[in-house]
């Protein structure tokens, strides 16, 4: 998209009573914008917020059910579901909240060709979302569209800004599809 916002609101609800084994529920909000600068620059940035919780005091919140970051999709340049709570021996658990914001800049090179400098920020949370504890990335994204399938080839170089030394790093990464 060249200009334009989409707005998404998605609850997942899981029960006993439905056979499930597990009482939860998961919230997921998201707001994307698309502004056109230019012809060929357009400015997109995401803003997610996640939240997820058991409706049984007794019970914990599925591992399959938290949130967790890193990847081509969330924050770029941290390995794929690295972000997130840790347990005593340094696990990665993942967190019940989470807050993520992706900007970049998309220079459209060709129909097929754009240039995209990036900046990531993000976490997940057991406790209160704070804004004072999120990891970020930056980079630059070639993405190359091709035209039978319209469907993105994507080459990230990133830097984590604020890794920690437990943290699976990744300067260059390649996927296929969209990021948001």
């Amino acid at each position: 998209p060249t200009r334009g916002h989409k707005d998404m609101i998605r609850l997942e609800y899981g029960d006993t009573f439905l056979g499930g084994d597990f009482a939860f529920y998961k919230f997921v909000g998201e707001h994307i914008s698309n502004f056109p600068i230019t012809r060929n620059n357009i400015f997109r940035f995401r803003v997610q917020v996640g939240y997820a919780d058991t409706m049984e005091d007794e019970n914990e919140l599925p591992i399959f059910e938290r949130f967790f970051m890193g990847g081509e999709n969330t924050l770029r340049g941290y390995g794929l579901r690295t972000i997130g709570p840790r347990d005593e021996f340094n696990r990665i658990v993942g967190g019940e909240k989470s807050f993520l914001v992706n900007i970049e800049n998309n220079f459209l090179i060709t129909n097929e060709l754009r240039i995209v400098p990036f900046f990531d920020a993000g976490n997940t949370f057991d406790d209160k979302i704070d804004l004072d504890d999120l990891y970020m990335s930056a980079g630059v994204e070639l993405r190359f569209f091709m035209p039978m399938m319209n469907i993105p080839l994507r080459f990230i170089y990133s830097r984590p800004l604020n890794a920690e030394e437990f943290h699976n790093t990744n300067s260059f990464q390649f996927t296929i599809g969209q990021i948001f």
